[in-house]
């Protein structure tokens, strides 16, 4: 397996996903995977902060596209950014199943 990126490095790069599949690991822990289309690493270019996640080729070849931060920048208009940003936040959401409760049932 090859590590695109390692969680705590220093990002300066955004991915996209032309073949292949990748797992998404957070403290050693798997908590996706992505595959053809899929984009990763903007995290870091829109909050200027570390890599949150360790991206891992999990399939036997994977094709990426890359673009730097300047290009990046450069592509990126402020309503994009907006979108990114506001799925970067879904994104730290802490919510898992056992948040929920059941308030009532409807069709029955």
């Amino acid at each position: 397996d090859t590590d695109i990126f390692h969680q705590g490095d220093i990002g300066s790069t955004f991915f996209v996903i032309a073949e292949g599949e990748l797992h998404v690991i957070v403290d050693r822990r798997l908590v996706r995977t992505l595959s053809k289309g899929a984009t990763f690493g903007e995290r870091a270019l829109l909050l200027d902060e570390a890599r949150s996640a360790t991206v891992r080729v999990s399939s036997t070849t994977a094709q990426l596209w890359c673009m730097d931060r300047v290009s990046f920048e450069e592509v990126i208009t402020p309503p994009m950014r907006q979108e990114l940003v506001k799925r970067v936040q879904l994104q730290d959401t802490s919510i898992s199943l056992r948040s929920l409760r059941h308030v009532r049932l409807i069709g029955a």
